[in-house]
This record gives structure tokens, C-alpha cells and sequence, in this order.
């Protein structure tokens, strides 16, 4: 009868313990970062951000025809005001991707660091995620993310969301047509892959990221011309053309 007690007793401990574990991970996942209450993503304004049209697409266009490096300097305001007027990405927040429902996301700039935070809905749980990287681009020119951690409120739980990360970028790339690039942000988040930092600008030219300075509330980044134009039709071998 005691061995019988001493069992039970062990048994309820045990449940208790896990209890405590699941209650206090719970409770970490709905904390939210001091950077996102501090910082509350900018209210939509139904008017085309400034920023957009006076500065970032004018000086792309206008630097990419004078086939030279050039600078893009990114205000933390003016990209968060940005992504707030969704029709200028072509869709509304919320965001729903492969079951991840994603809204009122901002980015965060400080010294050699990006954060993005964002409430995150998970099959019905709700918590503010963050994704924290210090991006560099190598000697080699080759661009590396290092993502540095991934939380659910203050839980890390960088492992499990690489394969939440895995399955949001593979079920929107089955709707676009550009996937190279997604491509390699899916292999530098999983696995910190270096990828040729080329993207799609504008009139069908390519720009190349080769350098980068991150500091409080402002990201520099130096552009160059690219006319590697295989490296962004990579899509169309991924679909076998």
C-alpha cells in the first residue's frame, strides 16, 4: 500500500511539474517584446507613402540606368509606413499563408541588427512573434542572414518555427512566378546558406546588394547594377522550361 501511495504521489508530481512547465511556457509566449509596444506598427493612411514615391522608387530607377553603385538609405519609419499601406505590397493584412495567419507586423533597426515582429496566428494560437538576424554580406559578395533566434513572446522557439518558416515561404511560392529569390531566403533561414544577394528592380533590371549598414531606426544599403540575369530566371528552371 505504501509502494502503491509513493507511485501515485510520483505520478502527480510529475503531472504537476509539467502543468508549471506548459503554464509557464504559455505565459512566455504572450509576453510582448518591449520593442513592438514601445514601437506600434503606423495606422494606414489610405495615401501613398512619400517615402515610396519621392525617394526609394525614383532613386532605384533613376541610379539603376547610370550603371554605378548607389546608395538606398531605409528610414525605419518610412519602411514600416510602407508596409502598413498594404496595397502597395498588393495585399491586406491580415496575411494568411499555409495556415499562418500574419498582421500589424514592424521592423525594428538597431546596430548590425534587424528584428521583425509581428502578432502571429498558429492554428488559433495567438502570440507576437519575433525574428531577430545580423545580415552581412562576405567577402565573396555573397549575402548571409544569420538569424540569430526566433521567439514566441520571450520563448525561443527558433527550431520549430524554421519549419513553420519552411512551410509559409513553399505554400506562397506555389503563387509566384519570381521564386529564386524567396528560394534563398528559405535556405538562409533553415540552414544560414550564403545566396547571391540579386533582386528584381524595376523595367525588368536586376540590383546587387553589396554592402550594408544597419543602425537605431535607419538600414544603408549599397546597390550596384546587376545583368546576371540567369541567376533571376531560376524560377523558370525550377518549373523545368
Amino acid at each position: 500500500m505504501t509502494k502503491l501511495r509513493l507511485l501515485w504521489r510520483g505520478v502527480l508530481l510529475v503531472i504537476v511539474l509539467v502543468f508549471l512547465v506548459i503554464t509557464g511556457m504559455l505565459a512566455m509566449t504572450q509576453k510582448v517584446p518591449a520593442a513592438y509596444s514601445s514601437y506600434l506598427p503606423p495606422v494606414k493612411t489610405e495615401q501613398v507613402s512619400e517615402y515610396l514615391t519621392h525617394y526609394l522608387m525614383p532613386n532605384v530607377h533613376n541610379n539603376i540606368q547610370i550603371d554605378e553603385p548607389f546608395e538606398v538609405v531605409v528610414p525605419q519609419e518610412g519602411i514600416n509606413q510602407i508596409i502598413a499601406e498594404e496595397d502597395m505590397l498588393g495585399w491586406e493584412w491580415p496575411v494568411v499563408l499555409s495556415k499562418v495567419t500574419i498582421s500589424r507586423p514592424v521592423v525594428v533597426f538597431a546596430p548590425s541588427t534587424i528584428r521583425l515582429i509581428g502578432k502571429v496566428d498558429i492554428a488559433g494560437f495567438d502570440t507576437v512573434m519575433t525574428v531577430c538576424a545580423t545580415p552581412t554580406v562576405d567577402r565573396e559578395g555573397m549575402l548571409r542572414l544569420n538569424l540569430q533566434y526566433v521567439r514566441a513572446g520571450s520563448l525561443d522557439i527558433s527550431f520549430l518555427a524554421k519549419k513553420t518558416i519552411k512551410r509559409v515561404i513553399e505554400g506562397y511560392l506555389a503563387e509566384v512566378q519570381e521564386q529564386y529569390w524567396l528560394r534563398n531566403i528559405l535556405a538562409a533561414c533553415q540552414d544560414n546558406e550564403p545566396f547571391d544577394p540579386i533582386f528584381p528592380a524595376v523595367d525588368g533590371k536586376y540590383i546587387k546588394l553589396i554592402k550594408s549598414k544597419i543602425s537605431d531606426n535607419k538600414l544603408v544599403l549599397i546597390f550596384e547594377p546587376s545583368t546576371r540575369q540567369e541567376i533571376a530566371d531560376t524560377s523558370k528552371t525550377d518549373k523545368g522550361v
